[in-house]
């Protein structure tokens, strides 16, 4: 990341080419700072609104800039001469107004992209205007960062001061750290493409996270975790974790994420105490390894659009109980019981599971999504319907949804509880519920048994 005021002697500006768009000449200008480089595009008109700014403000002579030409200006001999004089110009008023550096000048050369002091000095300027500090009405306001900004507040943290901070006070790093110490929702968007025309690549710009004191929420989207070299205290106050689309492979990924040796068994400081809530959806997970005991006391976790095959090390978060791992490659055959004992809520839904038998001992469940899975006889319900909690099951996109009574046939292993079912997020109609206790009661006279009326016909 550019920083001018540490390469003021490594700065360089050239025009070493021009493009026609449209009928107008745009020249190309390549801006050098130390190892950063970039590319701005600007056309005379462009030239002349800022000439005409730093000779009122600045003092700079009218002369310097090459003069209009409204004849023969698109001759390609003018233009390359142009093309020379502005580069000549360029580098001129950059010796003569190099201890100032005005912002318009800056920004002309596009600083304000790239350059630590101007982004930070944008990022100040506009929190204040927005008045962020104050929490709205509907709650407190959130606020999108980007590795670039991040970056450059982690640097500057590392700088007593930049000497253009003091003038304005709209512009005063504190008003940057007084957000984030305030922000209790922290949302940060990467990109694994270059910023803007500059050899930065966003991804791969480091950053700590230290200046967020009193965050619970901690979201993550497209970024590289593994430059993250800092969480502060981070671990002592998140609740909520999210990470999507970042290549994740395992969980100590994110919660060891600024350590160099990630290992489960850290000491005591490296525990997320209270997190209750992780979504790591469209990562790269296989299973759920053994870091996931970093967050002991974990209530709900979803692992949506991973790679995972079976259900792991779920006996080290004992308070789970929402679990979603639906667009994944699970197939079950072993019992869940001593997996998932206390899971409530559990979402498997667009998978490869081909039996209920699994879920038969499941006695804390409520809700289970097996949408989309590969069920095809309607005599695995017999597992499930006598689980006394669940009230709510989604079988909806298997190929036993689409047998003839399907619903029937689902309401009847239900019994007496048939009526408090929500099958495919539909209540039964009276006309099935009587349906289905008349058909279970011939079921009973067949095997002989004295019948048990629902609650529906007695």
């Amino acid at each position: 990341m550019a920083c001018l005021i540490e390469n003021d002697h490594h700065f360089t500006v050239s025009i070493p080419s021009y493009e026609d768009k449209d009928g107008v000449t745009h020249y190309q200008i390549n801006v050098v700072v130390g190892t950063v480089s970039w590319v701005v595009f600007h056309r005379y008109k462009d030239f002349v609104e800022l000439h005409e700014t730093l000779v009122t403000d600045h003092c700079l002579s009218k002369e310097m800039l090459p003069r209009k030409k409204y004849i023969g200006n698109r001759d390609p001999q003018f233009i390359e001469k142009r093309k020379s004089c502005l580069e000549n110009y360029l580098q001129t008023v950059i010796a003569f107004l190099q201890k100032a550096m005005p912002f318009v000048l800056l920004k002309f050369l596009d600083f304000d992209k790239y350059d630590i002091s101007c982004i930070l000095q944008n990022m100040a300027f506009n929190l204040k205007r927005e008045n962020t500090f104050v929490e709205s009405v509907e709650g407190p306001i959130e606020y999108t960062f980007s590795p670039l900004q991040l970056h450059a507040i982690s640097e500057r943290l590392q700088k007593c001061c930049f000497p253009n901070e003091s003038y304005n006070n709209d512009f005063d790093f504190s008003h940057i750290l007084e957000f984030c110490y305030n922000s209790k929702t922290v949302i940060i968007r990467g990109n694994r493409s270059n910023i803007g025309s500059s050899n930065l690549i966003c991804n791969n710009l480091t950053f700590e996270l230290t200046f967020f004191k009193t965050a619970v929420n901690l979201y993550f989207y497209n970024v590289q975790l593994s430059n993250i070299y800092d969480l502060g205290s981070l671990r002592q106050s998140v609740t909520s974790f999210v990470v999507y689309n970042s290549n994740m492979e395992q969980f100590s990924d994110a919660l060891l994420c600024d350590k160099v040796h990630k290992t489960h068994e850290e000491s005591e400081e490296h525990v997320w105490n209270k997190l209750m809530n992780i979504d790591f959806s469209w990562n790269e997970f296989k299973r759920i390894d053994k870091s996931i005991s970093l967050s002991p006391n974990l209530r709900s976790l979803t692992m949506d659009g991973n790679q995972m095959k079976t259900i792991d090390n779920t006996h080290l978060i004992p308070n789970l109980t929402h679990l979603s791992i639906c667009a994944n490659d699970i197939t079950i055959k072993e019992c869940l019981a001593s997996k998932l004992a206390c899971v409530s809520h559990l979402n498997l839904s667009q998978n490869k599971i081909d039996t209920l038998l699994p879920f038969a001992k499941l006695v804390s469940l409520q809700e289970l999504n097996l949408a989309s899975n590969k069920i095809c006889d309607s005599k695995e319900i017999k597992y499930i319907s006598d689980l006394p909690k669940l009230n709510y099951l989604v079988l909806t996109g298997n190929p036993v949804s689409t047998i003839i009574d399907y619903r029937i046939k689902v309401f009847e292993y239900f019994n007496v509880r048939a009526s408090y079912l929500c099958l495919d997020n539909e209540r039964p109609s009276q006309k099935e519920l009587d349906t289905a206790a008349v058909l279970r009661a011939l079921t009973v006279v067949r095997e002989g048994k004295t019948p048990i009326l629902s609650q529906t016909t007695a």
